[in-house]
């Protein structure tokens, strides 16, 4: 930053791209947004307050913050502990955290691209082994060195890049949906076809696969519907009106820290705000 700022003052011009507001206060004099390919403005650092970054950025406006959870849509906060994290970190990812799921609910996790979202969860998971920390499962302490003792856990993880990560692109999708399931068995031969063709077709419907943009609304009903039969559930989306219709608690997540949480009533100017650094986050 000192070398750039030094630059600056012998005439050289820059184009700093970032996710990182800090970064952006620090060194630029004027910002210009981008949101999906598309211009969305440019303005003097100086006249835009960092919440108001955040609301360009995901294409807020700030007389829209009617909560759209469903009536009703509640956990109990005296429900037990499934996942308790403390002090759970990843090298170069993820700063030490502290996180509670309780059974039946469904935590988001929120900020934005670059902030450690996914990473959070990856660490829980075992997809990025924690190198700190402990984690407790149904009040016991475990160790998940890597993805396949979260599942014996009873866990499963849909990673944000899903045809890097979530398929294998030659498998047809009754093979992808089966997948896990003989993961867990060590095996390839104990399914039948016909027991495959049954479980694929079930999951098919369920999630309407192959349809259209009006799946995104099925599965958040359905994650719905799995926390209130008591699965516990993190939700990590960049969208916030997807996070206040699903979401009964969110942690939020700053340049790779867990920088506080949000409970009670979810309105859209509060998740901006904590993003943003604009106001406390510990509510």
């Amino acid at each position: 930053f000192k070398m750039m700022l030094q630059l600056k003052e012998h005439g050289v011009g820059i184009v700093f791209v970032t996710h990182f507001l800090e970064q952006v206060y620090a060194v630029c004099d004027r910002i210009t947004v981008l949101r999906n390919g598309t211009l969305v403005g440019e303005y003097p650092v100086a006249e835009l307050p960092r919440v108001k970054l955040v609301a360009a950025m995901m294409g807020k406006d700030f007389d829209d913050l009617a909560s759209i959870k469903p009536e009703g849509f509640t956990y109990d906060k005296e429900a037990p502990l499934e996942i308790s994290a403390r002090g759970l970190s990843h090298k170069g990812t993820i700063k030490p955290f502290d996180l509670d799921i309780h059974k039946g609910e469904v935590i988001g996790l929120t900020g934005l691209l670059g902030s450690g979202r996914s990473e959070l969860a990856r660490s829980i998971y075992g997809a990025d082994k924690a190198q700190t920390g402990t984690l407790k499962v149904k009040g016991k302490e475990v160790k998940i060195n890597q993805p396949i003792d979260a599942m014996n856990l009873g866990m499963g993880l849909l990673p944000d890049d899903r045809k890097a990560e979530g398929i294998i692109g030659d498998l047809s999708v009754r093979e992808n949906i089966i997948l896990a399931l003989q993961a867990k068995r060590v095996t390839f031969n104990q399914l039948s076809r016909a027991k495959q063709e049954e479980i694929a077709d079930r999951y098919i419907d369920l999630l309407q696969i192959g349809i259209d943009i009006g799946t995104k609304t099925e599965i958040q009903k359905l994650i719905i519907k799995l926390a209130g039969e008591g699965k516990s559930i993190m939700f990590i989306s960049s969208e916030i009106e997807e996070m206040l219709r699903t979401c009964n608690r969110m942690a939020v997540l700053r340049d790779g820290a867990k920088v506080g949480e949000l409970d009670g009533e979810l309105t859209q100017e509060r998740v901006m705000a904590a993003i943003a650094g604009g106001a406390s986050a510990h509510e």
